[in-house]
């Protein structure tokens, strides 16, 4: 990897090779985001059509589910090139950043789901609420929550390398 981005970094191959890296976390953002999703939506139908349960509660209980498991999915796998330093606190840096602006987006996810659900079924109500913030989620996650830490000095410190802005050598 770090050969290819030596060979496109003073060509105009670089912003190819960026969006090419950068669709690539957005297919594993989708993918987890698609399997923690279809988890999700058996967990509803468990708590709604088998126990019973609030759709407003059983959305919550979910939620909270679906969030945890989404959060480990996407350190472990979407953005495990932004580790650096101590693993550790970075993780719970990570993982207090990732709840702060859930606490956001599960509420505006639970309104939205209301409304929804006040029209259609729960599960394509639940399915509509995910599809329109998945894409709010996809960018906060990746300017907030997952960007790179520490200092330019720390980074090469610890990973070899510098980033450098598209189209400078390095």
């Amino acid at each position: 990897m770090e050969r290819i981005e030596q060979l496109v970094s003073n060509t105009w191959l670089n912003p190819v090779y960026e969006m090419v890296k950068r669709s690539s976390r957005m297919i594993k953002f989708g993918l987890i985001g698609g399997g923690v999703f279809a988890i999700a939506q058996g967990i509803m139908y468990l708590l709604i059509d088998v126990l019973g349960m609030s759709t407003i509660v059983a959305y919550v209980i979910q939620a909270v589910i679906a969030v945890h498991l989404n959060f480990g999915l996407n350190y472990a796998i979407t953005w495990s090139d932004r580790k650096v330093g101590d693993r550790w606190r970075q993780l719970i840096r990570n993982w207090l950043a990732f709840l702060v602006t859930r606490l956001g987006t599960i509420a505006i996810n639970t309104v939205l789901f209301a409304l929804l659900n006040a029209v259609v079924h729960y599960l394509i109500a639940n399915a509509a609420t995910v599809l329109i913030v998945s894409i709010i989620n996809y960018l906060v996650n990746d300017r907030f929550v997952y960007r790179r830490g520490g200092t330019e000095s720390e980074s090469l410190q610890t990973t070899g390398e510098v980033e450098t802005i598209p189209g400078t050598a390095k």
